[in-house]
């Protein structure tokens, strides 16, 4: 049973230091002077992460004149003394004492130990240094076109880029849509932002899965890798055709994506990718151990119930004899395709891992319709084989 520490902040006062007038306020402050007006506040996502983190982002819709604009807010908060003491140091550090300027220069954080919330306007992260620059048309346009590019546009105004934010998550990621309008059309591509040396990570595996793609034509599909910018983190791929998966479970598109997953996994299994993490069962114990206990902060019988499950894995985990590891994708689902034309491409394919080659089965084996001819899968597949057939699997 957790230790129940009182934070010095409860999650009350934090949705009220978040609140969309809070937001909206400080928002009206930052922009004073500059003939910019908030217009309305809106709040997209949140997520928390007890004793220590909390994150929430708003879309904040501001006007000049005839011009307006959307900004994103990111607001993180701590509810302890040392969460916060960690937060505020590390944002500090990383641009605290630099302006405030969402409008023509960058949104630096801005800290209200009362309250332990700091407030930042996207693109600056403090886990992403490189975004600003792969947000910014004229950085990029030097990164594509070549340093000696001249960002002003040309008479008729080509070529010039436009980038739009597809996804960001802060402190995780963000993805680009970078479009290029040119005397031949538009040129359009896309761009991932990452922490640390995951992109460098991401660039290799990507490489290393289009060769096996090229080896085993037909069974997996992926984008083209176009490039990696070091001095951003940003991975660049080319632009697919297509629409996203959905959820609806009784589509074409969602029961094939099945066998485009068991297809994909195949190949990641024969190709035997290069990773240098391996996801092991006891540390993926001891993170369900840590939810549990989170759980114990916001839903007490959540929290008994899942422990009671936890002690049931445990037990029927210390009974079974461990499986060879293998290279494998380790988050395979529905939503990670695209479909155009029968044709399923995989999108998120940069993260590989070496771990018991049945761990993406579950995720998908209740998918399986029917069954494909066997002989179109390299050997060596037990996650593919239980998706094909799951009956032939019971225990997955």
């Amino acid at each position: 049973m957790p230790v129940l520490e009182t934070p010095n902040v409860s999650l009350v006062t934090m949705l009220e230091a978040t609140s969309e007038d809070t937001v909206g306020a400080f928002a009206a402050d930052v922009l004073d002077g500059t003939g910019w007006q908030v217009d309305k506040v809106r709040k997209r996502s949140s997520r928390l992460e007890p004793p220590d983190r909390y994150w929430s982002m708003f879309e904040i819709s501001v006007s000049k004149d005839a011009l307006a604009r959307q900004l994103r807010l990111v607001a993180r908060g701590a509810f302890n003394e040392h969460g916060w003491g960690e937060l505020s140091d590390r944002l500090e550090r990383q641009g605290a004492s630099g302006p405030c300027d969402p409008i023509d220069g960058l949104g630096s954080p801005r800290l209200f130990p009362e309250s332990q919330v700091a407030y930042w306007f996207y693109p600056y992260d403090p886990a992403l240094p490189g975004l600003p620059g792969a947000a910014d048309a004229a950085t990029m346009s030097r990164v594509l076109l070549g340093h000696g590019f001249d960002f002003e546009p040309s008479e008729d105004g080509l070529p010039r880029l436009e980038i739009e934010r597809v996804r960001y998550v802060p402190e995780v990621a963000a993805i680009l849509r970078y479009r290029f309008e040119t005397s031949g059309g538009a040129l359009t591509m896309y761009g991932k932002v990452q922490p640390g040396d995951r992109g460098l990570r991401a660039h290799r595996i990507v490489e290393d899965l289009w060769v096996a793609a090229r080896k085993f034509e037909g069974l997996i599909y992926l984008p083209h890798p176009l490039g990696f910018v070091p001095e951003l983190g940003l991975l660049l791929e080319e632009s697919i055709p297509g629409k996203p998966v959905g959820g609806r479970r009784l589509s074409f598109e969602f029961q094939n994506s099945a066998y485009a997953a068991a297809e994909a996994i195949a190949v990641m299994h024969e190709a035997g990718v290069e990773t240098d993490i391996e996801i092991k069962l006891e540390h993926e114990m001891a993170r369900l151990r840590d939810v549990a206990e989170q759980f114990a902060y916001v839903h007490p019988d959540g929290h008994f119930l899942l422990m009671d499950l936890i002690a049931h894995m445990q037990k029927r985990i210390d009974s079974t004899d461990e499986e060879d590891k293998l290279s494998t994708h380790g988050d395979m689902k529905y939503d990670q395709f695209m479909q155009h034309n029968g044709k399923f491409t995989l999108l998120d394919h940069r993260q590989v891992l070496r771990l018991s080659g049945a761990f993406d089965a579950p995720q998908l084996g209740g998918d399986g319709r029917g069954r494909r001819d066997p002989t179109r899968f390299p050997p060596s597949l037990p996650a593919a084989a239980a998706v094909r057939d799951p009956a032939a699997f019971p225990d997955l």
